[in-house]
């Protein structure tokens, strides 16, 4: 991370355990925090119980919920959280799925560190003071 830059505290949602350990070790490795969810309604409690979660990142495919389903419930409980999509399907129909604001970006598998730090970066730039 970059001097200066803002550590996030990052809602890691990912059912496939390999692809979220990955993640949460490449967020580490950028100075972020990461909490770990392999569903949906692990995601939801861990979000109304911690108040320092300040970035959804989320699988697309989740078995129990669809990650645009997700990401609403989510900015009903914290309206104007940043919602990242890590997904292997098109991102034009995920884009389209999902209207209730707060997309920050698209992670299409399989990513690298430089994906991951680059969609990071721009919505760091875009959040607001």
């Amino acid at each position: 991370m970059t001097e200066g830059a803002t550590s996030l505290c990052v809602l890691v949602v990912e059912d496939e355990m390999f692809v979220r350990m990955t993640t949460v070790d490449m967020l580490e490795d950028l100075g972020h925090t990461a909490i770990e969810a392999d569903c949906a309604r692990t995601a939801l409690e861990l979000l109304t119980h911690n108040a320092a979660i300040n970035l959804l990142l989320t699988d697309v495919g989740l078995p129990d919920m669809r990650g645009p389903a997700l990401a609403k419930a989510c900015l009903e409980l914290r309206p104007g959280l940043p919602v990242i999509f890590a997904t292997g399907y098109d991102s034009r129909s995920v884009v389209d799925e999902f209207e209730s604001g707060g997309l920050m970006g698209v992670l299409n598998k399989p990513f690298q560190l430089r994906d991951l730090e680059t969609v990071l970066s721009t919505t760091l730039r875009r959040l607001p003071d």
